[in-house]
């Protein structure tokens, strides 16, 4: 491995029909010059045409290119030949509204031919307009052909939980699980490495690709699969929100396994061996697998979002 150290990522920004990239600045996380119309900042991933640089490697290489070179100082005990970074972490800023979506569970995804894995993923809110809204998984038990009825005559809003979102905020979004949110929201998302979106409504916008059978066969058939409605399937990822204290720090590392850190407010400092590397919020850092552990420390106080792959 030519880089003995964390892995600094260069963020990804990409511009999209509901994105408000005035909701960074806003709430605290200073990307410098972001397009008004972004709506989506990369800040981890070995996705094809969203590969993550890695700013501190001598080569300029990215994330993919150090997964098929040193895939196993990444991941650790966990890799496997020619496995890919498992996970995609992103900021979304939504001044719109996003569709009603649904992701397929790993079985749907390979059965229906979508991709060889599903997608589970997790919204930490990390600011919220008062006028901002979520809708979140099936507020009954019904039929898909009410569900289908509703899509047509535009009201399917009626069939879903609606939920008043604010900072801190926490979202486990399991495959199956219809969901949207909108009008003033800044989160960080975390997912499978699978960027399969299947969207069953779009609030009577009639441009938009929609996906009605697939999706809504993909979201009763995966709640039929779960001893309840209710039931949570087990995350792939595990994720730490920590809110350091002034002068607080932790030890990183010590798990030897990837861990992704991401700064949401404030600046920390990152101390490996004889070096110390400063964070701002936005910034975006992997520690590998097999990298000795450091401290992560703050003077001022900050919040980071500490993210590990499981092996399931």
């Amino acid at each position: 491995m030519s880089i003995d150290a964390p892995l600094f990522l260069e963020p990804h920004v990409r511009p999209t029909r509901w994105g408000d990239g005035e909701l960074l600045s806003e709430f605290g996380v200073h990307l410098g010059d972001v397009l008004p119309t972004a709506g989506e900042v990369w800040l981890a991933s070995d996705y094809p045409g969203r590969e993550s640089r890695i700013k501190n490697d001598p080569e300029q290489r990215n994330l993919a290119d150090l997964m098929k070179s040193d895939g196993a100082f990444i991941l650790g005990d966990s890799y496997k030949e020619g496995a890919t970074f498992p996970l995609i972490i992103k900021f979304l800023m939504i001044g719109g509204r996003l569709s009603v979506q649904v992701h397929p569970d790993g079985e749907s995804a390979r059965q229906l031919e979508l991709s060889d894995r599903g997608k589970h993923e997790a919204w930490w809110i990390l600011g919220a307009r008062p006028e901002a809204t979520i809708y979140f998984d099936l507020n009954g038990q019904y039929e898909q052909r009410q569900l289908a009825e509703a899509i047509a005559e535009d009201r399917f809003q009626e069939f879903l939980n609606l939920f008043i979102p604010k900072a801190n905020d926490f979202f486990d979004i399991p495959p199956g699980t219809f969901h949207a949110g909108g009008n003033g929201l800044l989160l960080l998302e975390v997912q499978e490495r699978c960027d399969v979106t299947l969207r069953v409504y779009d609030w009577g916008n009639k441009e938009t690709e929609l996906h009605v059978d697939k999706a809504l066969e993909i979201g009763m058939t995966t709640r039929r699969k779960k001893e309840s409605p209710l039931a949570v399937a087990a995350a792939p990822f595990d994720m730490n929100r920590m809110e350091l204290e002034p002068g607080q720090s932790e030890i990183v590392g010590e798990r030897k396994s990837a861990e992704v850190i991401v700064v949401s407010r404030g600046n920390v400092e990152l101390q490996f061996g004889k070096n110390q590397y400063s964070l701002k919020a936005g910034d975006t850092t992997i520690w590998p697998a097999a990298l000795a552990s450091g401290r992560i420390l703050t003077k001022d106080g900050a919040s980071i979002l500490r993210t590990f792959p499981m092996n399931r």
